[in-house]
């Protein structure tokens, strides 16, 4: 899979992992509890992430994906030291085991897709258009 479709797919998980946390609901210390700020933060994310899939420069996009999977990272490895904290464990949100490990596999992933994916010659065209760049 190339890196730019890569990253469109990531980033489309992304907005939909940040969407259905604010109906998930629950109390801190459940497993698949969200707070807004985690919810903000998958939203925001996966903006940025369909975002550069879709309109980067190929040349960009693969220290960008790496940027992201170390991002992830040190959001993961925050969370499972900290997890076992009072609410909210990582200072303005709460990390849980779902968090945790979510951002566990996208990190490796992205870490993957940076360092091993297909290189992007090309940029994604949405489709109806016809972008010659």
């Amino acid at each position: 899979m190339r890196l730019g479709r890569f990253l469109v797919i990531a980033g489309l998980l992304l907005l939909i992992w940040g969407i259905v946390g604010w109906f998930l609901g629950g109390d801190a210390g459940d497993d698949f509890y969200t707070d807004a700020m985690s919810n903000i933060f998958y939203l925001a994310l996966g903006t940025i992430v369909t975002w550069s899939g879709i309109t980067w420069n190929p040349e960009v996009r693969r220290p960008w994906t790496k940027i992201f999977g170390i991002i992830l990272g040190v959001i993961a490895i925050l969370g499972w030291a900290l997890s076992g904290g009072d609410a909210p464990n990582l200072g303005i949100t709460n990390m849980e085991t779902t968090d945790n490990s979510i951002n566990s596999a996208l990190s490796l992933a992205f870490l993957w897709a940076g360092f091993y994916g297909k290189k992007d010659d090309v940029y994604l065209e949405p489709p109806g258009t016809t972008m010659n760049i």
